[in-house]
């Protein structure tokens, strides 16, 4: 037997990894905007650390945009975070 790990784990071990890298994203210092990629083609941008909230059970998060609309997102389907330029002035959403 090659693999040893239940499916079960190693989908809780992803989703660990996500859950770290998108906070590192989130909680930079400064912050830089970036994009949540997921594994059916959308992206989601996040202009602002205040445009994502996490659920406390940190499996879901909601992105949401400047004219109030937003998306609720499952960890597991995000593929990529796209890390973007800083906005030129740091108070400014990009």
């Amino acid at each position: 037997m090659k693999n040893s790990f239940s499916p079960h784990i190693r989908i809780a071990r992803i989703a660990v990894m996500t859950t770290l890298q998108l906070d590192t994203a989130h909680k930079a210092k400064p912050f830089r905007p970036f994009n949540i990629h997921t594994g059916d083609g959308r992206v989601f941008h996040v202009a602002h650390p205040e445009f994502l909230a996490r659920a406390p059970s940190g499996r879901t998060v909601v992105v949401y945009q400047s004219d109030d609309s937003f998306s609720i997102l499952d960890l597991l389907l995000m593929t990529e975070l796209e890390m973007l330029p800083p906005s030129k002035n740091p108070g400014e959403a990009a």
